[in-house]
């Protein structure tokens, strides 16, 4: 018989598994409904969806009749995605996230509601956005951005390099501050070529 994988800490679409408890032979899973519950078996296109609530149910949001439901179904989804970029390594973005440590605080990883109530419905033409790249997922270090404000985000944490003296900051913000400059201005210069505070910075990759 093969080696049981290991699905600790999976996040499948709306349910996380928590570990194996091998006195039951079972794995326990929390469900996002926020109830515990117990699966015999576990593969990757597994047949159990969830604890039996209806969370999963395709069409419980199918006749959303207000806007504020439809963005509060928007938000269920995208705090879906953000558990399986960060908990699951069989996610296409997981070598980015949680492959490099970011991670879901607690309260969020096992609660939508207290996602939702810490960072209110998604609203059209905005996306969920870490204010420190580098850091995880929590209510201080996230907000709602538009996507222009999202990628000058990360692009101020890319690292950069003076042309001439080689000197190299960790990031594009760290280099504006040091040159009493710009980070959006610094920015624009880099993408023309052009120098800026007589300096010639470009990304280092």
């Amino acid at each position: 018989m093969g080696r049981k994988k290991d699905y600790t800490n999976y996040a499948f679409p709306h349910f996380t598994v928590l570990y194996f408890d091998k006195t039951k032979n079972t794995w326990i899973c929390l469900c996002n409904c926020g109830k515990k519950f117990e699966a015999e078996r576990m593969v990757r296109h597994t047949a159990i969806k969830s604890c039996g609530c209806g969370c999963n149910n395709k069409n419980k949001h199918k006749n959303l009749k207000t806007q504020y439901e439809i963005d509060v179904h928007r938000t269920y989804h995208i705090w879906c995605g953000m558990k399986n970029r960060c908990n699951n390594p069989n996610n296409g973005g997981f070598k980015s996230y949680g492959g490099r440590g970011i991670f879901v605080c607690d309260e969020w990883n096992t609660s939508f509601d207290k996602f939702l109530n810490d960072m209110g419905p998604h609203n059209k033409g905005l996306e969920l956005d870490r204010i420190n790249g580098h850091d995880g997922y929590y209510k201080e270090n996230c907000r709602w951005a538009t996507r222009e404000e999202n990628s000058m985000n990360r692009t101020s944490l890319k690292p950069v390099i003076d042309s001439n003296t080689k000197e190299i900051w960790k990031s594009l913000s760290d280099c504006a501050l040091f040159l009493n400059g710009n980070t959006g201005n610094l920015s624009t210069n880099i993408k023309k070529g052009i120098a800026y505070k007589g300096r010639f910075i470009k990304f280092l990759y």
